[in-house]
Order: structure tokens, then C-alpha cells, then sequence
């Protein structure tokens, strides 16, 4: 059963992390088992896997401003594909962290908005 103490905001964010970290882990496995499928087994379906995966850091860049910067740059030959790569598990990793701890915070204000309401009906 839950306390009917209130949580802090630190409780809320630290789940925020966690849950952000696992939502990487699993990410970044099925992102691996994707691109050896792709590369073992060249399909249309692992193509398009592939694909869906790079979207969600491919948004958190062009939100940053960094996607046409970093598609130039790859054109030019300024950044290899390595590099481009590690921009897109950075985005990843930042974007995970922002919409988990977001969503943390926002839980929490939740919180404390329902409980002041409720406390003018309390018996």
C-alpha cells in the first residue's frame, strides 16, 4: 500500500534517473541488435527499424539546433560517421534524461497540486 506521506521532489527525480537509464539500456540494445541484423541480414524491415530508431535523436537535434549543422558538416567531410554516430547517442542519452526527469518533476508537481486540493476536504 502507498504512504500517504508526500514524496519529495528528490524521490521523483532520482526515478526520473532510473528510469532513464534503463530506457538507454534497452534502447541501445535493440539499436545494436538492429544494426547486426542490418548488416548480417540486409532487409527492408531492418532498414526501416533502423530508421525509426535514429528519428527519436534525429528530433532531439533539430530541437537542440544541431541537426543541419551536423548533416553539413558530414557533407563537407568535417565529421566522419563515427562522430555522427556518437552525436546521436549523446542526443539520445540527453533527450532520455530530459523527458524522465520531466516527467519526473511534473509527477511531483502533480503531487503537490492534488494533495492541496484534497487538504481543503479533509475531515
Amino acid at each position: 500500500m502507498a504512504s500517504l506521506k508526500q514524496a519529495s521532489i528528490a524521490h521523483f527525480l532520482s526515478t526520473g534517473i532510473r528510469n532513464a537509464a534503463w530506457l538507454l539500456c534497452g534502447y541501445w540494445v535493440a539499436a545494436i541488435a538492429v544494426e547486426v541484423v542490418s548488416k548480417l541480414w540486409p532487409s527492408p524491415w531492418a532498414m526501416l527499424l533502423l530508421r525509426v530508431l535514429e528519428h527519436f535523436p534525429e528530433m532531439v537535434l533539430n530541437v537542440v539546433g544541431f541537426l543541419t549543422p551536423l548533416k553539413e558538416a558530414l557533407h563537407k567531410g568535417a565529421v566522419s560517421i563515427v562522430q555522427v554516430r556518437l552525436a546521436y547517442g549523446a542526443a539520445t542519452w540527453v533527450g532520455f534524461v530530459v523527458l524522465s526527469v520531466g516527467t519526473g518533476f511534473f509527477l511531483w508537481l502533480l503531487q503537490r497540486i492534488l494533495r492541496h486540493w484534497a487538504s481543503k476536504y479533509e475531515v
